[in-house]
């Protein structure tokens, strides 16, 4: 190229690539989720629950799982499983029969099933216990163990051989030993263990024991007591306890500790053979471990880490909230071009399985569970969410998610045996009739879980003892119809009374406290304060010619739980005031139930009359023990009916698969008054040959047979015109086999007796004759005493006639015979009414007199008229009054506020 001088401009153009964005190499744009391996989450929780009350709870508040919890229409459930069991009380679950059962520690439970816990309360009394020829026996998370020791007592150092634990039944206060004798002897190095349960802790226990007579004090055989008291395997104290002897032949011994045990081994040593029993353990002060861990299980057969459940005062506010699964991770992206820098903005996307949230550039997929439940079994899902940065980039994040697969079944065992029988039968038959009695069963996973049974059953049967307290059921007061509560005068009490006057409070059917039927009366001791009840009883026939024994029992109830102001003492006392038996009751247990009590009496000849006293000690709150079912009875009135039996029977079920079996009763003709038929449940045995084990609360039960040989009084109506008597015939079917007792009282309705009746006579001659004797009877009120070969009596009240028109009135006689000697059915109250007529002729309008006129527009000045009548009436007059417009205009609406155009009544 030829060139002048000069310039010229050369452009160049270079070709290339565009600037490209790229994402970062440690970005995360994939992951898998693995529905199938995923574990539930269980929380510890604290249920609420009283002192000596039970608890009920399920543990679906306190468990979770993303998939289990995703839908209710599946067959996919979280289950739990209770590792391990609180020794301080009973934990049951509530099977499809609504019947409790015991919870199985490593069983598997549905997370919504209802659990309940029931503090033991370390009791033991041997009177309900039933042994079956074991070495031991749990009652109320005390194990009560028989054993032979060696060396000289049973401590550490010595073997202990388990033997067989008996109870002494035959004795007036049962107690509970080894051996024929059935006590714990000095020499045969016999012992006692009584545990109460690892982690719980006694502070203080009452320990009762029986057949603690003479050899027990130091100038006799010197025998002692003793109590090696032990916690966690060591001792921590040794009792060694001289002179326990009492006439009675029961003790008590206070067994206390600052630091607590758990177990207490008690035997006996004496100079020579001595014996006694253990009767009781009523645990004062305790703490108790009601702790119990469990873990929860999916349906994918994936479990938890364990969790723990306390009980105490207040509950725990659910700790577990919805369950999520989630994935996460970060994505970058960048550019060579240091002047172009793209970002991916904050957002949320919606997948076919779950949620895609990136913030900063860090991701989070959020399964979708109900969606994650459309993948099928066995199968895999890629979820494709498209992420777009500001530049136009685009970026899938793929997320796998696996199935959670088929549920693994989570099932409970299946419960083919029943796991306790139980006794019901008929409360009451009439002599010569069958009483009908049922087994029943509960634990079982079948409404009929067996074929065909055997049962084998013990009998007795006796008389009823009379019942020598007056009112003791507390049933003169109430109407059985209905809840209520009276505070009674003491001196309205029939038989009771009180050294202070006050009021007892009776309650019927009340609520709240120890169950009660509606027309069941109990009192309470201190219904507004402290009280005392007594009753004294005249026993010189029983002891005329030897010493005598009756028998005190009743039933009692706390009624505030756990609380020192339901304390209160039962004394009886002699004419002189010596104490014949005393008893302190702590009575702080739970108030859901009523506990029952019974000791003898024993009545030297010197004793004529006896005091039975019942005293409150708590606090002086207007909460104390609730009484009810008070006897004293002459346990020496066995007669030639008494008897004991035993019987295997077979049983089939009937239709409805339940297993009835019937005892027939004689009709013997013969006068007996009640009796009563105990029977006693001792073995059942299925068609496997399975033993079922028989709930302690329903061993037995008894039936009172009613003779119908025995006589009933009937009682006529009565009518009369005032001025004249008013007849009653009292008329037995057949004539009394003894001198009668028999109360009679007037019920006022509109006649009131005293008022519109005089005095009452009796006539046992047809009504020759009205000058029978009237006596008190012992519960206060009047009545008669009907000679033997009475088959009626009349009895008659005047109708007084007082001038005055009352109409016809009514009131009614009752009568109840008190006697149990004379034949006659007692106990019953039947009534009669009684009609009276009045001689006054009714009421009439013999005059009407013109009083005012009427002022127009006053209010105060109306037209009256008065009436003048025949003759007073103590009952409503009814007047017609007919009133007529006059010359009135407009029908009477402008002249006067009210127009009588119809019949008026007034009274």
């Amino acid at each position: 190229m030829n060139t002048s001088e000069g310039t010229k401009t050369i452009s160049i153009t270079l070709e290339g690539k565009e600037d490209t964005a790229v994402i970062t190499s440690d970005s995360d744009t994939s992951g898998t989720i693995d529905l199938s391996e995923l574990t539930p989450d269980a929380a510890g929780a604290n249920i609420n629950q009283s002192a000596g009350t039970p608890a009920s709870f399920n543990l679906s508040d306190y468990t979770r799982d993303v998939i289990d919890d995703a839908s209710n229409s599946d067959d996919k459930a979280t289950s739990v499983i209770i590792d391990n069991l609180p020794t301080g009380g009973g934990l049951f679950y509530i099977d499809d029969q609504q019947q409790k059962q015991p919870v199985v520690a490593g069983q598997a439970y549905p997370s919504d099933t209802q659990f309940q816990f029931e503090e033991h309360s370390l009791d033991m009394n041997a009177s309900n216990l039933s042994l079956d020829g074991g070495s031991s026996v749990d009652v109320n998370g005390v194990t009560i163990t028989a054993a032979i020791f060696t060396g000289d007592k049973p401590d550490t150092s010595s073997t202990l051989s388990n033997t067989t634990l008996q109870v002494d039944l035959d004795d007036a206060n049962p107690g509970l030993g080894i051996g024929g004798d059935k006590e714990l002897n000095s020499s045969a190095k016999e012992v006692l263990v009584a545990e109460f349960g690892d982690g719980n802790s006694v502070l203080q226990a009452q320990l009762t024991f029986e057949s603690v007579h003479g050899n027990y004090k130091s100038n006799t055989a010197d025998a002692r007591l003793n109590i090696l008291v032990m916690k966690d395997g060591q001792i921590i104290d040794e009792l060694d306890i001289a002179n326990l002897a009492t006439s009675s032949g029961t003790a008590t011994v206070n067994v206390q500790s600052d630091t607590g045990f758990d177990e207490l081994r008690i035997f006996t040593t004496a100079n020579y053979d001595s014996n006694l029993s253990l009767g009781a353990i009523d645990t004062v002060s305790a703490t108790l471990d009601k702790d119990f861990s469990y873990h929860a299980i999916n349906s994918a057969g994936n479990e938890s880490e364990s969790a723990t459940i306390t009980f105490g005062d207040g509950a725990t506010t659910p700790a577990i909230g919805t369950a999520t699964v989630e994935i996460t991770g970060s994505i970058d992206i960048t550019d060579v071009d240091e002047n172009d820098t793209p970002t991916f903005n904050n957002t949320t996307i919606d997948g076919d399985y779950g949620t895609l949230t990136l913030e900063n550039g860090d991701w989070t997929y959020t399964v979708n569970p109900q969606q994650a439940l459309l993948i099928s079994d066995g199968d895999s899902q890629v979820d494709n969410i498209t992420l777009t940065a500001t530049d136009g980039t685009q970026q899938v994040i793929a997320i796998s998610v696996n199935s959670v697969g088929e549920a693994v079944p989570i099932q409970r065992m299946r419960v083919e045996d029943p796991t306790r029988a139980k006794l019901q039968g008929d409360s009451d038959v009439e002599e010569g009739e069958s009483a009908r009695y049922e087994v029943q069963f509960a634990g079982s996973d079948d409404p009929h879980p067996t074929g065909e049974i055997t049962v084998n059953v013990s009998y007795s049967a006796s008389q009823t003892p009379e019942n020598l307290l007056i009112n003791g059921d507390f049933e003169a007061w109430g109407n059985d119809s209905g809840r209520q509560v009276g505070h009674v005068a003491s001196n309205q009490m029939q038989g009771w009374s009180s050294p202070d006057g006050g009021t007892i409070e009776h309650q019927q059917g009340v609520s709240g406290t120890a169950s009660t039927d509606t027309a069941n009366t109990v009192i309470e001791l201190d219904g507004s304060g402290n009280d005392t009840i007594i009753q004294t009883i005249h026993v010189s026939d029983l002891t005329a010619d030897e010493p005598a024994v009756l028998d005190l029992s009743f039933d009692y109830a706390s009624r505030v739980s756990n609380s020192t102001t339901n304390q209160f003492e039962v004394r009886i006392t002699d004419q002189n005031g010596d104490t014949l038996l005393y008893k302190h009751f702590d009575n702080s247990q739970d108030k859901s139930a009523f506990e029952h009590f019974k000791m003898p009496v024993h009545l030297t000849q010197d004793v004529k009359d006896i005091s039975v006293a019942f005293t409150a000690l708590g606090e002086s709150d207007g909460y104390g023990a609730l009484l009810d079912n008070i006897s004293l009875s002459n346990t020496d009135i066995a007669d030639s009916t008494d008897y004991t039996a035993t019987e295997t029977i077979t049983i089939n079920p009937d239709t409805n698969g339940k297993y009835f079996f019937d005892i027939a009763t004689l009709e013997d003709a013969k006068i007996e008054d009640m009796e009563a038929f105990t029977v006693t449940l001792d073995r059942v045995t299925t068609d496997k040959g399975t033993s079922v084990p028989i709930d302690e609360n329903y061993t037995s039960f008894t039936t009172v047979i009613e003779d119908n040989d025995m006589a009933q009084w009937s009682l006529s109506e009565a009518a009369a015109t005032e001025g004249e008597y008013l007849v009653w015939e009292a008329t037995l079917d057949s004539p009394a086999r003894g001198e009668t007792l028999t109360k009679i009282g007037m019920n006022n309705d509109t006649a009131e007796h005293g008022k519109d009746t005089a005095y009452v006579q009796f006539s046992f001659d047809g009504g020759k004759s009205w000058d029978v004797t009237k006596h008190g009877m012992p519960a206060g009120g009047i009545g008669f005493k009907a000679p033997e070969g009475t088959a009626s009596v009349l009895i008659r009240t005047l109708a007084k006639d007082e001038g005055i028109y009352e109409g016809s009135e009514t009131m009614s006689l009752t009568l109840t015979e008190l006697s149990s000697s004379a034949g006659i059915k007692h106990g019953e109250e039947i009534s009669g009414q009684g009609t009276i007529t009045d001689t006054d002729e009714a009421p009439y309008v013999t005059s009407i007199t013109h009083l005012q006129d009427a002022v127009e527009g006053s209010s105060e000045l109306w037209a009256s008229w008065q009436l003048y009548l025949s003759t007073e009436s103590k009952t409503d007059t009814i007047v017609n009054l007919n009133f007529y417009d006059g010359d009135t205009g407009n029908n009477g609406t402008i002249e006067h506020t009210a127009k009588f155009a119809k019949t008026t009544q007034v009274k």
